[in-house]
């Protein structure tokens, strides 16, 4: 029988983190090192306000991280950015990632109306369609998840994937929110 799962705040960096940046750059993948390196120097240690970092462990062994910071490339206090997240190839496919992810999302509630990502490959890119986040074309986003627990029940993650999120901040900057659910009722019936 597996450990249980255990996800909480991480304040400080912990040693094993050394362990995921091993695994992950040898993946290929090099946001651990910058995770690091920003952690280090005060530029993200995910505490601004809304902003939270996990760690997922088994036992005391550190198998999964994320953040959740307000999207540094948007420059809109309400929009949100997945960053960081890492699951070791060992706990892939185990519910690790998912529950990391969504763990975030519930944080983000009230707090961000959109959450943004950038992912750089098809499996990752297939986990957060699957979490419900829409494929779009920006330069800073590659998946966008509208949070309409922050803004009603009339507006849905359904639009989303044709519009793009470049439009809907606009949509939300413009005070356009009335339109962007009027425009989700009309594609709903």
């Amino acid at each position: 029988m597996r450990p249980a799962l255990h996800i909480a705040p991480l304040l400080a960096l912990p040693a094993d983190i050394e362990e995921l940046r091993i695994e992950a750059a040898g993946e290929g993948f090099r946001f651990v090192d910058k995770l690091i390196t920003e952690w280090h120097s005060g530029t993200n240690r995910f505490a601004q306000a809304g902003e939270i970092f996990l760690g997922a462990c088994r036992s005391d062994e550190l198998i999964a991280i994320g953040g959740l910071n307000r999207d540094p490339y948007a420059g809109q206090a309400w929009i949100g950015r997945l960053r960081h997240l890492y699951v070791r190839k060992s706990e892939r496919r185990s519910g690790v990632g998912s529950t990391l992810v969504r763990q975030l999302l519930r944080h983000a509630e009230g707090i961000f109306h959109l959450v943004r990502l950038r992912t750089g490959t098809r499996e990752a890119a297939a986990f957060y369609v699957g979490l419900g986040f829409c494929p779009v074309q920006d330069k800073a986003a590659t998946h966008v998840m509208l949070r309409r627990q922050s803004l009603g029940p009339s507006v849905q993650n359904l639009d989303l994937c044709s519009e793009g999120s470049s439009d809907l901040e606009r949509r939300f900057a413009s005070g356009g929110l009335s339109q962007l659910r009027a425009n989700t009722r009309r594609i709903r019936t």
